[in-house]
């Protein structure tokens, strides 16, 4: 759904830990969501969409949309 482009607004849990020959889920989730043309928020009243970046590192959460809001 999400590669179809059917899926407007996620609302993510991201978990940023790194252990040992583990992939790093949250970075290859907002690597995904950015290659299907998403924009990052942090989650608030006021949603301020940008691309991804080292901003949200220390974030446990974030809102993702896709297209223009």
């Amino acid at each position: 759904m999400i590669r179809a482009g059917r899926v407007g607004i996620i609302f993510m849990k991201l978990n940023w830990a790194e252990s040992a020959g583990a992939t790093r889920a949250a970075a290859e989730s907002i690597r995904f969501l950015e290659q299907g043309g998403y924009r990052f928020s942090r989650p608030g009243k006021r949603l301020n969409w940008q691309k991804a970046g080292n901003w949200f590192r220390t974030l446990s959460n974030v809102v993702a949309h896709r297209g223009r809001p």
